[in-house]
């Protein structure tokens, strides 16, 4: 502030007592920006004469640009970082950009035709706080300033913009929304008497992205930080679905269209959505159905792994759904088929195992030590005779009975399993005797 006493210049004067009541004969324009980023201070007229852009603040009155035809100067403190637009082939625009604004950037800027008011700004440079959210989400901005712990819900002032537009305003306790933010924007009475009025946007979309300013009191100060810069990403989502089922995806609003990037990573595209007409590619046309504002793909197949875009209508993303399709792979069936045929055998290998185990073994050790032939003994005894005595003559003889040889034949009483290799050869002997002490066979020759 200037002190009591000091001398004003009428310029001075006609300046600050307009700035304190508003008797600019144009309009006041406020222009927020971030520091570092460049401001655009629009004025449209024509200039004659001395074209003047000046910055003013309660200690300072600076020269910005000076034009004389198409000269311009620029001020010291502005080197190199103004210029005129109308500079660029634009007659009748006097606009002022400034590069790379500074915080102390921040304050008045009035542009004259020599000595008329043509155009006044209020720029404002903010550090803002930055917040992020996602489509569908929730994101505070924050904002405190000093309020009064006993003031009344009537008397309570709160403003929030963004860029230069009302998102909401509390105004002696009555809420006010600005477009597209009825019922989701929200301040807390109750936390303002804290010093707190900090703004909570709901069902955040891609549109509620940028700069918003916080003002408290009718005078509208600024509350800290002074400026929050919010952003909205898309939403992401990653689905594993399995091979045949059905995909939802959210449209968000009525006017949006679908993309798709498989495994070539070709962008093609699947839906428009606009109003309650929806066209489709050929390849989606009868698998696709909207219901309740989602897009439902049916019948997945191993084709549909990919990335699946929604964007609205100004072609900002709004989601992203990253798919994955289980297919069914039969080597892990075969394998299993192998491993349960593998038990199957070793169970049945180990079940005849067992068996031949507890099976009773005959023992035939000691019938393999007699090596006499009981079938031969029990043949009838082989008695030789003479050719005459075979001669067919013999069926004229008259026959007489005699004894069969058979039962002349003694059976030789013997166990067999108790024969040793000694016994064996004894016994054939007795054998031989046996059959030499058999009665003889008598043959009658018949008469010539």
């Amino acid at each position: 502030m200037r002190p009591f006493g000091t001398t004003w210049s009428t310029s001075e004067f006609w300046f600050w007592f307009s700035v304190m009541f508003g008797t600019f004969p144009s309009t006041l324009f406020h222009v927020a920006v971030q520091v570092k980023d460049t401001a655009v201070l629009t004025c449209s007229g024509t200039c004659n004469g001395i074209l003047t852009w000046t910055f003013k603040t309660e200690n300072e009155d600076l020269d910005v640009l000076k034009c004389v035809q198409e000269t311009c100067t620029e001020g010291d403190s502005f080197k190199d970082r103004v210029n005129l637009v109308h500079a660029r082939n634009q007659p009748g625009n006097l606009s002022l950009t400034i590069d790379s604004v500074l915080y102390n950037d921040e304050g008045w800027y009035v542009v004259r035709c020599d000595s008329v008011f043509l155009c006044r700004f209020r720029l404002e440079a903010f550090v803002p706080t930055t917040i992020n959210t996602t489509v569908r989400g929730k994101a505070k901005l924050p904002c405190y300033a000093r309020t009064e712990k006993q003031i009344s819900d009537e008397t309570v002032n709160i403003l929030w913009k963004k860029d230069d537009q009302v998102v909401l305003q509390v105004l002696n306790g009555i809420i006010k929304y600005g477009p597209r933010f009825t019922d989701r924007a929200s301040v807390s009475l109750k936390d303002y008497k804290d010093g707190e009025l900090s703004l909570t946007i709901h069902n955040a979309s891609r549109s509620d992205a940028g700069l918003y300013q916080c003002y408290h009191k009718p005078s509208e100060e600024h509350g800290h930080p002074g400026a929050v810069t919010l952003h909205v990403a898309a939403l992401e989502i990653s689905w594993t679905k399995k091979f045949g089922e059905n995909l939802p995806l959210d449209l968000f609003s009525s006017d949006v269209t679908i993309s798709f990037i498989g495994s070539d990573e070709s962008e093609k595209q699947v839906c428009t959505v606009m109003g309650n007409s929806t066209k489709c590619s050929s390849d989606y046309i009868n698998r696709v159905s909207v219901i309740n504002n989602t897009l439902v793909l049916s019948g997945l197949t191993s084709a549909d792994k990919g990335i699946f875009t929604v964007k609205d209508k100004i072609g900002e993303v709004i989601a992203v759904h990253t798919v994955i399709v289980e297919v069914a792979d039969y080597r892990y069936f075969h394998v299993c088929l192998l491993v349960v045929a593998c038990l199957i055998l070793s169970c049945i290998g180990l079940f005849l195992y067992k068996f031949h185990q507890t099976s009773p073994v005959i023992d035939d050790h000691n019938l393999g030590e007699s090596t006499v032939n009981m079938d031969d003994l029990r043949q009838p005894a082989y008695i030789r005779v003479s050719e005459q005595e075979t001669s067919p003559q013999v069926s004229q003889c008259e026959v007489r009975p005699h004894t069969p040889v058979e039962e002349t034949l003694i059976e030789p009483e013997m166990s067999i399993k108790n024969l040793n290799n000694t016994e064996e050869e004894d016994s054939i002997g007795q054998i031989d005797t046996g059959m030499s002490d058999l009665p003889k066979l008598s043959v009658t020759e018949c008469p010539d």
